[in-house]
């Protein structure tokens, strides 16, 4: 079972390219270190409550949205690329988040076509 540091890395690491931010430019935004964001990243560091505030202010999200960790899932885990698509959508309004589905459907459609 993941450590809670280790859960908060993985997620802030899962909004960050959400958002399709690099470590340095997250660290930019919230004036600190890249190494900083790197170390909360692999879970050797822990933010204070000011760096929390800026990270969610950066990322676009509430506070308590970094520790949206979701329910545990016993079968497997996700890999990056699906909680980055999980933090992409959480963090659109209904409108986006309905024309990034249509889209991907639209994709989908076409990859079965493209087989046939």
């Amino acid at each position: 079972m993941a450590s809670l540091e280790e859960s908060f890395g993985l997620r802030l690491q899962a909004l960050r390219t959400a958002k399709g931010l690099t470590q340095e430019e997250l660290a930019r935004e919230v004036r600190a270190e890249p190494k900083f964001i790197a170390d909360l990243e692999r879970a050797r560091r822990r933010p204070s409550f000011e760096m929390l505030a800026r990270l969610a202010d950066a990322l676009g999200v509430d506070a308590r949205a970094l520790f949206d960790f979701g329910p545990k899932e016993k079968t497997r885990q996700r890999n990056p690329d699906e909680e980055a698509l999980l933090a992409l959508a959480r963090s659109l309004k209904g409108p986006e988040q309905r024309l990034i589905l249509s889209l991907a459907r639209t994709f989908l459609r076409w990859r079965e076509d493209e087989k046939k």
